[in-house]
């Protein structure tokens, strides 16, 4: 249960991750929005849980203007997960991910956003993609990636950081 899906999101427009391409590496726009349904039946994973997120890699730290997180950084919050059969949404988390739950229990997620950082004159696309499995109805685990793609006060950015993530279901 580690990772951090955090950092500031300048507003703007979709567009400037296209002009900025995906260098970085990471996820992008059309790979992480869209994510067909899985396999999976029921509702049982619906539910509020406790979220460790912790950073396992640095791939954003140069750039200091989007407030990305750095490797070792963790946080724990509140996250809302709704199943309906193969569909899976994880909410109240930066990204809002959607995507794929499959019938043995993994799931493959993903989202996209864009946002204001404080003043600062830029356009970011931020993707992000997660994979992971419920260990049982109460917790499960997964690795992912968040990406930043954009301008911010006139220079071009691509850059992708990785993170952990676990989570236990509230009493």
């Amino acid at each position: 249960m580690k990772s951090v899906l955090k950092a500031l999101l300048i507003g703007g427009v979709i567009l400037s991750a296209a002009q900025c391409g995906n260098s970085g590496g990471g996820s992008s726009f059309d790979e992480v929005v869209g994510i067909s349904a899985g396999d999976g039946a029921g509702e049982q994973f619906t539910g509020t849980f406790t979220v460790l997120f912790e950073v396992t890699s640095d791939g954003c730290a140069s750039e200091t203007l989007i407030g990305s997180p750095t490797a070792g950084t963790s946080d724990s919050r509140e996250v809302v997960v709704k199943h309906d059969d193969g569909d899976i949404s994880f909410d109240k988390i930066e990204v809002k991910l959607r995507g794929a739950l499959n019938f043995n229990s993994t799931f493959d997620v993903g989202g996209a956003d864009i946002a204001d950082a404080g003043g600062l004159e830029g356009n970011v696309l931020r993707t992000a993609r997660l994979t992971g499995r419920f260990d049982d109805i109460n917790s499960f685990e997964g690795n992912g990636e968040e990406t930043y793609s954009g301008r911010v006060n006139k220079a071009g950015f691509n850059c992708t950081f990785s993170f952990r993530v676990s989570g236990i279901r509230k009493a």
